[in-house]
Formats: structure tokens, C-alpha cells, sequence
């Protein structure tokens, strides 16, 4: 289940009988919580999206606050083609063009 807000979107997904994976992306300035204590974070979630059906809430509380990642991701333009070398490197596939990493669940 995808679910997209404003500035925002979070989704969840089965991974297994009694597990899921689930994540949230949104707009921030850079820097601002990366290194956040996870306790802190884990309350954030909790309270900036305790309306998102899909039961997200529920896979966030019963989350251990230290295994949430809270990670910085910045957009760059693509690199020219998909296929780009420059001397002995070569960049091919999401190296080329990134996504976030939700995009290729």
C-alpha cells in the first residue's frame, strides 16, 4: 500500500506472515534529523502520522525505536543517458538515474 500526503509519502508492505516492511519519505531541510535520538523519532512518526490508514501507525509502534533508520536523501539531476563513462568509471541503472529507495520496492 502506497500513501501519498502532502510533501510526503508512506507505505507498507507484507514481507512475511507476521512482519512488514514500511517506510516514510518526506520533504526536509538537509541535516536536520539524521542523527535524531530514535526515541524522538519514533514519536514524531507516531504523532505527525497517526491518521495514515493502511495500518502504518501500527507497523511504526510496534517497531523498536532503534531499529529505525532516519536517513538524508538529496535528488540529483540524472546522469547524461543511462549509461554514462567517464575514464575508468561507469555509471549504469539507479547509479545512472537515482530513485529513493522506496521506488524500487
Amino acid at each position: 500500500n502506497l500513501i501519498w500526503g502532502n510533501g510526503w509519502r508512506a507505505g507498507v508492505a507484507p514481507i512475511g506472515p507476521d512482519s512488514a516492511y514500511w517506510f516514510v519519505v518526506y520533504s526536509n531541510p538537509p541535516g536536520l534529523e539524521t542523527n535524531a535520538d530514535p526515541e524522538a523519532s519514533k514519536a514524531k512518526l507516531l504523532s505527525t502520522y497517526s491518521d495514515v490508514p493502511h495500518d502504518f501507525s501500527t507497523c511504526v509502534a510496534s517497531t523498536p525505536a532503534n531499529k529505525i533508520s532516519v536517513s538524508d536523501l538529496e535528488d540529483r539531476p540524472p546522469a547524461i543517458g543511462y549509461l554514462s563513462c567517464t575514464g575508468h568509471v561507469t555509471l549504469v541503472g539507479d547509479g545512472a538515474h537515482p530513485i529513493s529507495p522506496d521506488v524500487g520496492q
